[in-house]
């Protein structure tokens, strides 16, 4: 006997699986940096712990879609990334340093962010924070996927649908 999953059917998981991976990080967010200063578009600065659930999980949406513009493929690549957004500056990625890093052919895309990380002093990451831009957490300044290199879908985790439209879960 053989399965057949339709299109609607995979539709439904791929949400809920993006729906979970959005509370996965929220989560993290909140217990590990629940004093993250954010910044929302209108000027409202607000901390990790104190911003409405909806606004979290629609600024980590955020987050998901601008590391896939990135190339980002591994949870846990996505979910440093995001954690990064909030705890140096939304726009961290805009920086010299992490646009040398982010533009590495020679590095594969998931492990950019570990070698940002290596890369990042004291000072790098106060010039970040300087240059926090709230727009950054508008899905307007997210790259569509669609315009991205072909070869991201052969390129995806095996345990991550590669067809899934993230920028279509983000609401801000």
């Amino acid at each position: 006997m053989r399965l057949s999953i339709r299109a609607e059917q995979m539709s439904a998981i791929e949400l809920e699986t993006q729906a979970r991976f959005v509370q996965r990080i929220s989560a993290h967010l909140l217990e590990k940096y629940p004093g993250a200063s954010v910044t929302l578009p209108g000027g409202e600065q607000l901390t990790v712990d104190t911003l409405p659930k909806e606004t979290l999980s629609d600024l980590v949406r955020t987050g998901i879609a601008r590391a896939r513009s990135l190339e980002m493929t591994f949870e846990s690549s996505i979910a440093a990334f995001t954690v990064l957004m909030f705890e140096i500056a939304p726009n961290f990625y805009t920086n010299r340093i992490s646009q040398v890093v982010f533009n590495d052919t020679s590095a594969e895309p998931n492990e950019r962010v570990d070698l940002l990380l290596t890369m990042l002093t004291d000072k790098s990451v106060e010039t970040m924070r300087a240059e926090y831009d709230p727009a950054a957490w508008k899905l307007e300044e997210v790259a569509n996927p669609d315009q991205m290199p072909e070869n991201e879908a052969s390129n995806a985790d095996s345990n991550e649908p590669a067809d899934i439209d993230f920028l279509k879960t983000v609401k801000m």
